[in-house]
């Protein structure tokens, strides 16, 4: 339906439903109260990457399109920037050439299993999986993993226990020291998590 700009208003309104719906689904699962806590949060995180994938989709596609209507406004003649143009339509000749037909289930299903977020219509690749890099990228998530949960059990449980008698006793003044010691333990906490999952899983998967 996208591939012409009569049906745009269309197909506009198609992508809003979708990933309206999907961003939605939780919450009505929740109010039914057909999930658990932790299932909940697996299925809204799972969710909301599809749908941020689903948008970068629909995003590429339509500036291919507007791409494709204005190519001869946008190349113009000249000199000093006609090789450097010559270049960058080469990448996407081949997008541009086979457009619509290169749009296909298969091309999408593709880019949602990928733990990418935004879409390319090519990824560069290797020939065979480096095992040695993704042993090393397996092993460092574990160990990012082991510090979080060392640092949450030994350092912040202990101190958020504490706390719960300052709050009982109305004792600001200790309460905001404990908040101060949770600040660093916490602080290292996000740094490994991101790490863990951004770089270590990722590249992991990748």
């Amino acid at each position: 339906l996208a591939s012409t700009n009569e049906n745009f208003k269309k197909i506009y309104i198609m992508h809003c439903f979708n990933i309206a719906y999907l961003l939605f689904t939780p919450l009505f699962f929740h109010k039914l109260n057909l999930i658990t806590p932790i299932s909940g949060f697996i299925g809204l995180f799972i969710i909301a990457a599809f749908a941020l994938k689903l948008i970068s989709y629909a995003h590429f596609w339509y500036d291919v399109r507007r791409f494709i209507d204005n190519k001869k406004r946008l190349f113009v003649k000249d000199p000093e920037i006609k090789s450097l143009q010559g270049d960058v339509y080469k990448e996407i000749r081949e997008v541009i050439d086979n457009y619509p037909n290169n749009i296909t289930f298969s091309n999408l299903l593709e880019f949602l299993v990928m733990p990418v977020l935004c879409y390319q219509y090519k990824y560069p690749r290797t020939n065979r999986i480096n095992r040695k890099n993704a042993l090393f990228y397996f092993i460092s998530f574990i160990i990012c993993a082991s510090l979080i949960f060392f640092i949450f059990v030994q350092i912040e449980i202990p101190i958020i226990e504490n706390t719960f008698k300052d709050i009982l006793q109305k004792n600001y003044f200790e309460i905001l020291e404990k908040i101060g010691y949770l600040s660093i333990p916490n602080v290292y906490s996000w740094i490994l998590m991101f790490y863990a999952f951004f770089h270590c899983w990722l590249n992991f998967l990748a």
